[in-house]
Formats: structure tokens, C-alpha cells, sequence
């Protein structure tokens, strides 16, 4: 049984990575029927219902193993250019519901005990959860990032910590000597403004991602809009970014 498995990972080089995923759901109540990891577990049978996404839990494969050595076995099996992604389907640092951050601090120890090896990418909406694990991730020397979908609270994530929080914490990743990056999706028309995002945030983040808002019906004729001179005004700035197949397609830049 592999807690360490493949995972397609756009934003790398031939999308080639690794997730450990160790809870299936999430308490923050995001874009009800928008959110890929939902639709994905609703597809394989394992959530019957959003209500039931909404109260993580955690993933079978993780029940009574010794996670510390187990995440050091299987990391170490991996070859030196791989990265892990921590996590692909859900987030890493929820609530502490029934103890899960105790189940996170043993992945990550696994996890800094390889001296050498894949590189660690964390992606997070919490703002504790970074501050709680800072030492661990520095151990790690992973590269960190958040989620931010606007600067403000906004009802597509209502039970999540708050923008400002995710942000304030990521500068302190920063200041601590590791490379951090921001997710901003998914891109919502009258919410999302990347450029208000990066402009926030560029003193203490190393680069971007940029996606678009899947599965709602948004009108193509807005991303290309939008899309073309946000591309262009980071292109004069200098600003380190990745698009999202989805958006660039959306955008009228790949067909």
C-alpha cells in the first residue's frame, strides 16, 4: 500500500510528481459543486454527498501504519529530481479534527529526515497549519504556497482562514529562508483580481499560479478579455508565473 502515489502536477516540468493525500474531504466549505477534488471523489464513489465532503476524514490507507517511517521509505524509493505534493486532494492542514494535525506532523518528520532526495511543495489555505509546522517545513526545505481567490473574505470559502492570514503567514515562510509561491484560483469574475493578488504579495512570493474557474459556466469571451493584458503586464514586471492549461485554453491562447 502506497502513501506516497503518482500524481499528475501541471505546473511541473511533463507533469511528472507525487502527492500524499491523507484525508478525503474538506471543512472549508468551498465552491459547492466547483471544487475538482469533490467531483473527483464524488466520480470514485468514495463521498456520497457534500455534506459528508465537509466532515474530513481520514484516508484509509493512513489508518494503523507507522506514517513517520513508512513516508521515509517510500520518499527515499523516489528518484532525487521528484516532487511531492502535500496535497493534491485535499488540504493538508485542516481542522484538527481527531487529532489530524498529530497524522500531519508525522508525514512531514518522515518526510525531513531524508537529507537528499524529492523536493517537498506544500499548498494550503491555512494560515496555522503554516505557523504550527514552520520548523518542520524549513527541516523539509519545502517550497510553500496558498490558495487566494480574493484579498477579502468571500462567501466561495466560507469556513476557510482568511486571506490576510494565509498571506501574513506565507511572509513569515519567506523571512524563515523558503521559496513560496501563490495559487490564484480559481479565477472568479467581480471576486478574483490577480493583478490586486500579486501586487499585495510580490515582496514575499517567489511566483504564481494562475487558473480559471471550472465547471460554472463563465463566459469565454471574460478570460480573453482579462487574460491577454494580465499576461502582458507580467511580462513587463518581471513576475514569475505559470497558467493553468484551462485558463490559457479559456483565454483563447491554446486550443
Amino acid at each position: 500500500m502506497q502513501l506516497i502515489t503518482p500524481c499528475r502536477i501541471e505546473w511541473l516540468p511533463e507533469n511528472r510528481g507525487y502527492a500524499i493525500n491523507p484525508f478525503v474531504g474538506c471543512g472549508y466549505g468551498c465552491y459547492q459543486g466547483h471544487c475538482w477534488a469533490y467531483l473527483q471523489a464524488r466520480r470514485s464513489g468514495r463521498v456520497p454527498s457534500w455534506e459528508e465532503w465537509q466532515r474530513p476524514r481520514l484516508n484509509s490507507k493512513f489508518q494503523g501504519v507507522s506514517l513517520r517511517v513508512t513516508v521515509a521509505r517510500e520518499a527515499g524509493r523516489l528518484p532525487e529530481s521528484a516532487v511531492i505534493l502535500l496535497s493534491a486532494t485535499c488540504d493538508p492542514f485542516q481542522f484538527d479534527f481527531y487529532g489530524y494535525y498529530s497524522i500531519v506532523e508525522s508525514i512531514l518528520h518522515g518526510l525531513s529526515w531524508l537529507k537528499d532526495g524529492p523536493q517537498l511543495w506544500v499548498l494550503t489555505k491555512s494560515a496555522s497549519g503554516l505557523i504550527r509546522f514552520q520548523d518542520y517545513l524549513v527541516d523539509c526545505k519545502a517550497k510553500v504556497g496558498v490558495t487566494v481567490t480574493s484579498l477579502k473574505w468571500s462567501e466561495w470559502e466560507p469556513f476557510a482562514e482568511s486571506p490576510s492570514l494565509r498571506l501574513l503567514a506565507l511572509g513569515k515562510i519567506k523571512k524563515a529562508g523558503l521559496e513560496t509561491y501563490v495559487s490564484i484560483e480559481p479565477w472568479i469574475p467581480e471576486v478574483t483580481d490577480p493583478r490586486a493578488i500579486i501586487e499585495r504579495t510580490r515582496e514575499f512570493v517567489d511566483h504564481y499560479i494562475l487558473g480559471s474557474f471550472n465547471y460554472a459556466g463563465v463566459d469565454r469571451d471574460y478570460y480573453r478579455q482579462q487574460l491577454p493584458p494580465l499576461l502582458e503586464w507580467l511580462g513587463k514586471e518581471n513576475v514569475p508565473f505559470f497558467v493553468k492549461k484551462e485558463l490559457m485554453t479559456k483565454g483563447g491562447l491554446e486550443e
